[in-house]
């Protein structure tokens, strides 16, 4: 027996001293690292840049584009080849010609040729404009993405941070109600000795002082999976250990109309999101529409041409300018089934944003009644604490002097241990209350 009580009392001790010589971690620290190390958030963060360079993307489109083609080789002259032709047409004997045409060009009609070549080409369209706009709306989509999951994060943050301190503080209770148990047990075993109990008292303690022990290593195990889930949302090694702010604000503070809430709830990052993305299928269906009118393009090039080593003659380069307007006029009706299609997904869009409307002044509401319910109970259970502490100690008064029973005694540490995690419960739900509803309005 004694054994096992030295081996809980070693762990807590143990306990205490790795939050002793921790780091201390306040919730403010605790969302900031959250913010700078949460692989979740991390990749929220590579999609603000992809969106970016798509952006740059849509740009580049509706730039004119300029290349230069350099060539060096060896070309048969079309010169050579018609002057060849007029020669053989002029005289029957082609040997004649042959001949004539190697004395005035030589051997063959093979040279050296070099050229350079400048062209440029840029697309109008209908769909030009809209989209360069759809790809910006992209960006502020994935900007809202990132502060929604960023403001979630927090969230989770703050309830993991409160979680673990209400597990340390229980954990804390459950100590001082083990102390109380093995003194109860030691009194009744002196008890016993006199004559005064019989020994089922000494086993009813015995008994009790066990399930203390499982409580409290159920609490150990509890406060170590709070931990855990707090390093995982920070981003860090889940053995980290910290000295967390024990510190508990209770606020006073009045709270506003539904409706005020509600008009900070609206500018909400993720609803703000939902927002973009119907401005995106919005863009969507018009540059699905314009797929149906003309396209212009323009070109146009400048080359220079040379014989040998790219020493060009100014007489020897052209140059070309066009404009060419393309239109569909059929596609099997393709056109129209795609404008159907994103004009259906608009329309599935607004449905959404309609019910998540609903939801967010749902989570308003109950964050709301939520808080009102705490501060109820916080009341109640400061009252209820102090009845059951003044009953803890007249109960256990009359017990050392033989009048109370142990029934007695372990009801009145039941009810004084409830009370205690009745408030401690309140002032909880109370902080994390608040919390959501700072994440339902969209604040930190």
């Amino acid at each position: 027996m004694k054994k096992i009580v030295n081996l809980i009392l070693f762990i807590l001790f143990f306990t205490q001293i790795c939050f002793a010589e921790s780091p201390r971690l306040t919730l403010t620290q605790a969302i900031q690292l959250a913010s700078a190390q949460n692989p979740a958030l991390k990749a929220e963060s590579l999609n603000v840049e992809k969106a970016n360079l798509q952006v740059q993307t849509a740009l580049a489109t509706a730039i004119p584009n300029l290349k230069m083609d350099i060539t060096k080789g060896q070309m048969d002259s079309y010169q050579s080849r018609a002057l060849a032709a007029g020669l053989a047409t002029n005289f029957q004997n082609s040997a004649t010609a042959n001949a004539i045409t190697n004395m005035l060009l030589g051997k063959d009609t093979i040279s050296d040729a070099s050229t350079i070549k400048f062209s440029s080409s840029v697309v109008f369209g209908m769909y030009t404009l809209p989209v360069i706009q759809n790809a910006q709306v992209a960006l502020d989509i994935a900007k809202s993405n990132y502060e929604a999951k960023r403001q979630s994060i927090a969230y989770q943050v703050a309830q993991a941070y409160y979680t673990t301190i209400k597990a340390q503080k229980y954990q804390q209770l459950l100590q001082e109600t083990l102390t109380q148990v093995q003194g109860m047990l030691n009194q009744t075993k002196f008890q016993f000795q006199v004559g005064l109990i019989p020994k089922t008292a000494v086993l009813f303690w015995e008994v009790r002082l066990k399930e203390t022990e499982a409580k409290l290593l159920e609490s150990k195990k509890g406060l170590q999976l709070s931990l855990l889930n707090l390093n995982l949302l920070l981003g860090n090694p889940l053995d980290q250990v910290y000295s967390l702010d024990q510190t508990v604000e209770i606020t006073n503070q009045l709270f506003q109309e539904k409706a005020y809430y509600l008009e900070f709830a609206y500018a909400r990052p993720d609803f703000k999101s939902l927002l973009l993305t119907r401005q995106a299928l919005s863009a969507i269906v018009s540059i699905t529409e314009a797929s149906g009118y003309p396209v212009l393009v323009l070109t146009g090039s400048y080359s220079y041409i040379g014989s040998n080593n790219f020493t060009f003659d100014k007489n020897m380069r052209d140059w070309m300018v066009a404009g060419v307007i393309s239109w569909t006029l059929f596609d099997g009706f393709s056109t129209a089934s795609k404008i159907d299609e994103s004009k259906n997904n608009l329309a599935q869009m607004d449905e959404v944003i309609s019910n998540v409307k609903k939801q967010i002044e749902f989570q308003v509401i109950e964050a709301m009644l939520s808080i009102d319910t705490a501060k109820a109970t916080i009341t109640t259970a400061t009252s209820s604490l102090q009845l059951a502490k003044d009953n803890l100690d007249i109960t256990q008064d009359k017990f050392k002097t033989g009048v109370g029973t142990t029934q007695d005694v372990l009801d009145a540490q039941l009810g004084y241990l409830q009370a205690q995690t009745m408030l401690l419960t309140a002032q909880f739900d109370q902080v994390l209350a608040m919390a959501k509803l700072n994440y339902a309005i969209g604040k930190n």
